[in-house]
């Protein structure tokens, strides 16, 4: 799973190797998509720990950025998260949440029954849509991702899995959301 984001004069390409390492890229916007670098590891964990569907946003009216990265646990796949203040600074776990648990079975409610096995594949609902891929502190969180049936799973090969979109949306304070100024 690649992932493109640009700052004000270079786009990063970020992705993971499902196996505990998160690397990234670059090259000037005036070159992209050519001329990238040699990826260098950005991050390194436990395989479980870190494992694929990295995405990468700017937080709005702040100078961090965001990252998630689908981890493997007991229950599920669930999504972690980290900060930096640059795209190619040092990325730090976000605060108050245990393994950094950004969206997983510990902090994601359904109204109605559990229907989804874990939190995968996903991507923040964006307050824009160009190469900054800027996400909105002051706006609670979305994230739209993929979720497996939990009723239905047992039945299929794990090419015909029958995963579904499933929409999550942030009720309480969370540390993105107390990057707010307003």
């Amino acid at each position: 799973d690649f992932w493109n984001i640009c700052d004000d004069k270079k786009c990063h390409l970020f992705f993971t190797n499902d196996n505990g390492s998160f690397f990234r890229g670059e090259t000037t916007i005036e070159n992209f998509p050519h001329g990238f670098s040699e990826p260098v590891v950005a991050m390194k964990e436990k395989r479980e720990d870190m494992f694929e569907a990295s995405n990468t946003y700017r937080i709005s009216g702040t100078n961090k950025y965001l990252t998630l990265i689908e981890a493997m646990g007991p229950s599920g796949r669930y999504f972690r998260a980290w900060t930096a203040d640059r795209l190619d600074g040092t990325w730090q776990p976000i605060p108050g949440a245990r393994m950094n648990m950004f969206a997983g079975p510990e902090n994601v409610k359904f109204t109605g029954r559990t229907w989804s096995e874990g939190v995968s594949h996903g991507e923040m609902i964006r307050d824009g849509f160009d190469q900054t891929l800027s996400i909105d502190p002051c706006q609670p969180m979305r994230f739209l991702y993929q979720g497996l049936d939990m009723e239905k799973n047992k039945k299929y090969e794990y090419i015909e899995l029958p995963y579904r979109l499933g929409l999550i949306t942030a009720t309480a304070p969370n540390a993105i959301s107390e990057l707010c100024k307003k």
